[in-house]
């Protein structure tokens, strides 16, 4: 990969550039890396010190094109099952796979083809929106997950692709919760994997919240493949604990794991990995002010589209614009800690803080500068995030 080398950035806060210093972090590697969120090399741990977790190693990227990608991994000696047969085993946990293939025909996109297989689905299509400017006619999609939440040995897989000129919005009507895993070997998984491929092809991924309760053992990854004239936005928040139940992220972990990869070229990758406050004499990432800093809420955004000079030049607009984002009113109602950066024509914004609702406005700003600039069309709130 390659790209401008990372800026310098002060220690301890939150601004673009990288965090200076990090193992691995390669040139143009997104925007903010705090101690344990290590872009291109393995992880810090979380904690400093967990003696039963073994050795950190970096998993190889997976290659684009595959069908279902990997297993996320659990920390130490603990190894995710493969999914089985759809229905709770024999400890109660569910095994899912959603895979939504999007295609344009005639002047609007259809959901094509559907696989699923246990607690995941997809009703049906909306079409809020009027036509994009190519004329075609997007469509909005709302993954279900009937149980509501993820327990000990869950493992959710959705895949979304969209075809040559289709163009889809996916998210879900309410947020992924991790609860409290049983046992120091248990762990709950959630992968997405996202692809646009094809010149037109547009798809967005702007799922709510995931809530990850004290003691879960949880894992998310994200794996996005744009090529051939693609484009695709996506964005993610993480809640450790629950603030509004006045219940800190105390125990357990939390790992997430982001690859990009455009025309088949890993473009960026990046592990968060934090543990609880009392994990490890309480001196982890969560707590230390090289780290979050006591912010439970984490979030990111990103975008990029076909590499032009006159989409990058419409990014760089809305780049200039995001980070003028909360500065009148001193930042009131968004995030504590916030910036952006455009590298290699991805766009990526990252936030800290402890509210969920201000990661959410910082994103939707984001969203509503960044949709027009990449795709031509103004920001529609899609209907379920209004009930």
């Amino acid at each position: 990969m390659t790209g401008a080398p990372a800026q310098e950035a002060e220690i301890g806060r939150f601004s673009p550039g990288g965090f200076p210093g990090a193992p691995g972090l390669p040139p143009g590697g997104g925007a903010w890396a705090p101690p344990g969120h290590v872009a291109g090399e393995c992880a810090v741990s979380a904690s400093g010190a967990r003696p039963a977790e073994g050795p950190c190693t970096s998993p190889a990227p997976s290659p684009p094109g595959t069908s279902h990608p990997p297993a996320a991994s659990a920390p130490g000696p603990c190894t995710p099952p493969a999914a089985s047969a759809p229905g709770p085993d024999g400890s109660g946990a569910w095994r899912a796979r959603l895979k939504l293939f999007f295609a344009a025909e005639g002047a609007r996109t259809v959901l094509a083809r559907t696989e699923r297989f246990g607690p995941l689905a997809v009703q049906r299509v909306f079409y809020p929106e009027g036509p994009a400017p190519d004329g075609i006619l997007p469509c909005e999609a709302y993954a279900l997950h009937p149980p509501g939440g993820l327990v000990t040995g869950d493992v959710l897989e959705a895949e979304a692709e969209c075809g040559p000129g289709a163009k889809a919005l996916v998210t879900s009507p309410a947020a992924a919760k991790f609860y409290r895993a049983k046992g120091s070997c248990g762990f709950q998984s959630q992968s997405f994997r996202g692809r646009a491929a094809g010149p037109g092809a547009e798809l967005e991924h702007l799922p709510p919240e995931a809530i990850v309760f004290s003691g879960a053992r949880a894992l998310q990854e994200a794996t996005y493949e744009v090529s051939d004239g693609g484009s695709l936005i996506a964005w993610g928040t993480v809640l450790l604990g629950r603030a509004a139940a006045g219940e800190a992220f105390e125990r357990g972990s939390y790992r997430e794991t982001l690859r990009v990869f455009r025309d088949g070229r890993l473009a960026l990758f990046e592990r968060l990995d934090v543990a609880g406050f009392l994990e490890g004499g309480g001196s982890g990432v969560l707590a230390s002010p090289l780290g979050l800093a006591s912010r439970p809420v984490v979030s990111s955004f990103l975008a990029l589209g076909p590499e032009s000079p006159g989409v990058a030049a419409r990014l760089s607009g809305a780049l200039a614009a995001l980070r003028d984002v909360g500065s009148a009113g001193g930042g009131e109602g968004y995030p504590e800690f916030r910036g952006a950066t455009l590298r290699d024509g991805i766009l990526v914004a990252r936030s800290a803080g402890g509210c969920v609702q201000a990661a959410e406005r910082y994103n939707r700003a984001a969203w509503a500068l960044v949709r027009p600039a990449l795709l031509g069309r103004e920001a529609a709130h899609p209907r379920i995030w209004r009930t």
